[in-house]
């Protein structure tokens, strides 16, 4: 089993998750980390550290209203388009 390690820090505290990624035959774990951040400042720096299963880490800056896929290996984090969470109308 692979496990990669998750650190997300902000100005108040800080938060730890783990991923677990196994394998089975014809089916994989989904590889999704989301951290809530509650009452924050939208222009809040929140730091992400990740330790992967080969022992490396790798650190990315975002903000509260920011999502990121981070790839291993990756120098730089890929940042998504904001998404609007008001209803449609």
């Amino acid at each position: 089993m692979r496990r990669s390690r998750f650190q997300r820090t902000t100005q108040s505290h800080t938060q730890t998750q783990w991923l677990l990624a196994g394998e089975g035959y014809m089916c994989s774990s989904e590889r999704t980390i989301v951290f809530g951040v509650g009452k924050v400042a939208s222009d809040s720096p929140i730091e992400a550290t990740i330790t992967w299963p080969n022992g490396s880490q790798q650190t990315v800056q975002t903000s509260p209203d920011q999502d990121v896929i981070v790839i291993q290996g990756q120098p730089t984090a890929f940042t998504l388009a904001p998404v609007s969470l008001d209803p449609i109308r």
